[in-house]
């Protein structure tokens, strides 16, 4: 049963009682694991200049199998959502509300959303980032919070209970301190924080943005631009015991400017975002695009976004994670407490839900 749609599961627990109370068991939920892929893109498209939410199945018929999303009640509450990351099928968006910071975690798959009330430490001296992993052996989320004085980048990963970050390291040499570019990992299990060599060439680079970190399958890999030649890099990491690097293959479109490699497909090829001009001056629009690394072949996706908005791709796998939790729920140190909402709100989650699935059926018929 554990490796069903989560569709279905959710269509088994109206069955019965007794198969209700196991899928939603903690043992159920931690264990289960769907094999189907998904890319949430954010964008606003370009025809209509709306803000759009698209999950594409990463399967054999992608990119034919798309829905569009609305976004829930709780992230509609905050302002202006940012993504921080995705985890075991889990996207953790953050931002302010009623001057209160809030991050939502919701899941796609099952349209499952908590807020949580992140502490926010005013101080000059330093800058917060956050990151966001689910703990590979109790299935809990976590949001990590860094305060920094140089740099954590917001651009974070989670692969296998870790999550990976970029930041600069001081070392002393011929008596000054000489900035060396590095990633940062830190174990959702141990909460421990430890320092990843990358090549030399991207340590020592002086670029305002030297490299880029994203995931391929359960590999972390790292994507340096080279600026002169316009094109990517992706280096592997190797996640034995000496985390070395290792040269992949470089991303070069000589006929489109590329502007940056958001994801990779299940498949492995890179998505990419890249220009095209209309035949109005300094008028374009970005498309993403799937890219063939060997034929260097571009294939579209039929996604055009304007450049107002930053295009963010996310690959999630379906979960059944937050299933056990009430709609409306807030968590605030610790404590669990009920979004106070109108009845119209609730009318309109309920109709939500609904549009939701035949969504979903339509994309099934």
């Amino acid at each position: 049963m554990n490796m069903l749609p989560v569709k279905s599961l959710i269509q088994f627990r109206s069955v019965s009682k007794a198969w209700k109370s196991h899928i939603d068991s903690s043992d159920f939920i931690a264990h289960y694991s769907s094999q189907q892929q998904h890319l949430l893109v954010r964008y606003q498209d370009s025809s209509d200049l709306v803000e759009k939410y698209v999950s594409i199945a990463d399967d054999d018929t992608f990119p034919q199998h798309k829905v569009s999303l609305t976004l829930p009640l709780l992230v509609n509450r905050i302002e202006y959502p940012i993504i921080i990351g995705s985890s075991h099928g889990l996207l953790c968006l953050y931002d302010f509300y009623h001057e209160t910071c809030m991050a939502v975690l919701w899941n796609i798959s099952i349209r499952k959303v908590v807020a949580v009330v992140v502490p926010d430490e005013q101080d000059v001296r330093y800058r917060t980032a956050l990151g966001f992993g689910v703990c590979p052996g109790t299935s809990d989320p976590k949001i990590v919070k860094v305060a920094q004085i140089n740099r954590w980048n917001y651009n974070e990963i989670d692969i296998d209970g870790f999550l990976y970050g970029l930041a600069i390291n001081w070392i002393p040499m011929d008596g000054e301190f000489t900035p060396y570019n590095v990633v940062i990992s830190f174990d959702m299990t141990s909460e421990e924080f430890r320092e990843i060599n990358v090549p030399n060439s991207l340590a020592r680079s002086q670029s305002v943005r030297p490299f880029h970190i994203s995931k391929l399958r359960k590999s972390l890999v790292v994507l340096e631009l080279d600026e002169y030649e316009k094109l990517f890099i992706v280096w592997m990491m190797d996640h034995s015991g000496t985390k070395s690097f290792a040269k992949l293959f470089t991303i070069y479109t000589p006929d489109a400017r590329l502007l940056s490699v958001p994801a990779f497909r299940k498949s492995g090829e890179p998505m990419i975002e890249i220009e095209q001009h209309s035949s109005k001056p300094f008028d374009f629009t970005l498309l993403l695009v799937v890219y063939e690394p060997y034929s260097k072949h571009i294939d579209g996706i039929g996604i055009n976004a304007t450049p107002k908005l930053p295009l963010i791709v996310s690959s999630y796998m379906e979960t059944l994670l937050l299933i056990d939790q009430p709609n409306f729920i807030m968590y605030h140190k610790g404590k669990r407490c009920m979004f106070k909402v109108e009845s119209s709100e609730q009318k309109a989650f309920e109709a939500w839900n609904w549009i939701y699935a035949i969504q979903e059926d339509d994309l099934d018929s």
